[in-house]
């Protein structure tokens, strides 16, 4: 006989979760608005920088409805199971363990095996395809809208490919020539030109991230997806921690979602400038898609290494040590304070039962 079981539970916490996420993705898209209403009236190409802010807002609303139905959804199905439950006059079965039928026929409890996180994902497939100009970025968010789902994250993830497919156009349309190298990435070549020391290398992508230094309408445009890209970087993160139950407190989940945004994004300018650096020192020349490419494959190189060492990607697993290291410091700081404190009372209280004793010695009898 079928059965039917369902955790409604656990559908309460996800309807919970999602609901979370909805809410920042509000708060983001009212951010979003916000610098949109508040552009300097100086910016040469204010009407085309709002017309694009605008975009993305809505976007991002759209996400966050989507969000909320679906945590609305979770809530109806739940409902509707338990209104179910109790017309049929059964008990509604909260959880089980998985079970296997052994060669005696009787049941044994399947032991959990932990999820395997697989080397090569599509998604990793998208990012490389995605640095190749124009049409690989093209091709990125096509495949990812096929072979993400319809999740939430795969969804966001489509968004961050728009968003990079977005930047690639605005740099194409600023340049006097447009031909094949630019549709698939082999232009904008790094010479010995460019800085040869890492720093400098930082310093030149940091310069790239100004508005200031946006010449033409296109570089702008770049410029504002080049953002909301790191915007989109920040969502998914917030929803990797939101929704993970390991995060008990508020607090900590917004902790880790600020540590990783920083540190991947951090990590790509890094990576970037390095390699930049080290054809500049060579005095030989890159393409934008050798460069992407590069910097592609040494972020999954890395990513796969923390993994077999610690589970984590290296962002995760460098914001959890960072957070767990500094809270372990500021716990074995306050012990170190209360100690002191208390020793230096035992010591003032010793001290002045000496001059107490000292000072009747000397009393007339």
């Amino acid at each position: 006989m079928s059965k039917i079981r369902v955790n409604t539970e656990y559908l309460e916490q996800q309807r919970q979760q999602l609901e979370k996420v909805a809410k920042e993705l509000q708060n983001i898209s009212e951010e979003v608005s916000y610098v949109n209403h508040n552009l300097s009236w100086q910016i040469s190409s204010r009407s085309q920088i709002k017309a694009k802010l605008n975009d993305y807002s809505a976007y991002i609303g759209t996400m966050q409805s989507r969000t909320s139905g679906l945590s609305a959804a979770l809530q109806s199905v739940s409902q509707q199971y338990q209104n179910t439950e109790k017309k049929l006059g059964a008990a509604v079965i909260k959880g089980e363990s998985t079970q296997k039928k052994d060669t005696s026929g009787t049941m044994q409890e399947k032991e959990e095996k932990p999820e395997k996180k697989s080397l090569w994902s599509w998604s990793d497939t998208w990012k490389l395809a995605g640095q190749f100009g124009i049409t690989g970025a093209t091709v990125a968010v096509i495949g990812e809208l096929i072979t993400g789902g319809k999740s939430v994250k795969n969804g966001l993830k489509a968004g961050k490919n728009i968003l990079s497919l977005v930047e690639k156009i605005g740099k194409a349309v600023s340049k006097p020539s447009f031909d094949w190298r630019t549709l698939f990435g082999f232009d904008q070549a790094i010479t010995n030109a460019s800085s040869k020391t890492l720093f400098g290398a930082i310093g030149d992508e940091l310069k790239k991230l100004k508005f200031s230094n946006a010449k033409t309408v296109g570089d702008k445009i770049a410029v504002g997806a080049k953002w909301a890209g790191y915007a989109m970087t920040g969502i998914l993160s917030a929803y990797d921690n939101f929704t993970d139950e390991e995060n008990a407190t508020f607090g900590r989940k917004l902790a880790e979602t600020i540590g990783e945004t920083t540190i991947k994004i951090g990590e790509g300018i890094a990576l970037k400038a390095a390699i930049g650096a080290t054809c500049a020192a060579l005095g030989v020349g890159a393409p934008a898609v050798v460069i992407g490419g590069a910097v592609v494959a040494a972020t999954w190189g890395i990513d796969k290494v923390t993994e077999q060492l610690t589970g984590k990607n290296f962002a995760e697993a460098t914001s959890d040590f960072v957070l767990d290291t500094g809270k372990a410091v500021i716990d074995k700081a306050g012990e170190i304070v209360k100690n002191v404190g208390a020793t230096a009372k035992r010591a003032g209280d010793a001290i002045g039962g000496w001059w107490k004793s000292f000072g009747r010695s000397f009393a007339p009898a």
